[in-house]
């Protein structure tokens, strides 16, 4: 069975910002791990899809089990650390190298980090950042995606959401 939480992260990303993270969100009875990994080497493939240095994966099980028991405290954590995270991480330059017209010049979307959230019946969402946010912004959209995260897990999406997902067929009726 997988963990709760977990964070995937490039040897390229400081052990430190790893390890604020984990003493951030650390709770009895969570479930959290981390792995180490190299990126190095060529990726091919549609640069939304493409690993980024620093991944945070939120499994159904996070808000299935150890929420409901920790309640709403725990998850107020999750987001702060995220945040946190995304602050120290998107000072790390990253950059993608590849033939001509091959790869974007803007590199409008970070490379350094996403979230994954599994939403059950083996989807998952993954959010990516633009890059260069300033902090106000990078707060205001991870609240906006957690918030969406806790809403669709306890089956609170207003109909707009509802209708958008169910379109195309990411929507696990609730219960």
């Amino acid at each position: 069975m997988p963990p709760q939480l977990a964070v995937l992260h490039s040897e390229d990303i400081p052990d430190e910002y790893i390890e604020e993270f984990s003493v951030s969100v650390s709770a009895n009875g969570l479930d959290f791990a981390t792995e180490r990994t190299s990126l190095r080497g060529p990726f091919a493939g549609i640069e939304w899809l493409l690993p980024t240095a620093v991944i945070v994966y939120i499994t159904k099980a996070y808000f299935d089990g150890f929420l409901k028991e920790m309640g709403k405290d725990h998850y107020l954590l999750l987001k702060a650390g995220a945040t946190a995270l995304l602050g120290k991480v998107g000072k790390v330059r990253l950059s993608l190298v590849g033939s001509s017209g091959k790869v974007s010049s803007k590199g409008e979307y970070s490379i350094g980090f996403s979230i994954i959230l599994d939403i059950g019946a083996n989807y998952r969402l993954k959010l990516l950042v633009q890059n260069e946010l300033t902090e106000e912004q990078a707060e205001r959209v991870m609240s906006s995606f957690f918030d969406f995260a806790e809403q669709f897990h306890a089956g609170l999406l207003d109909a707009r959401w509802s209708s958008s997902l169910s379109a195309v067929g990411l929507l696990v009726a609730p219960g």
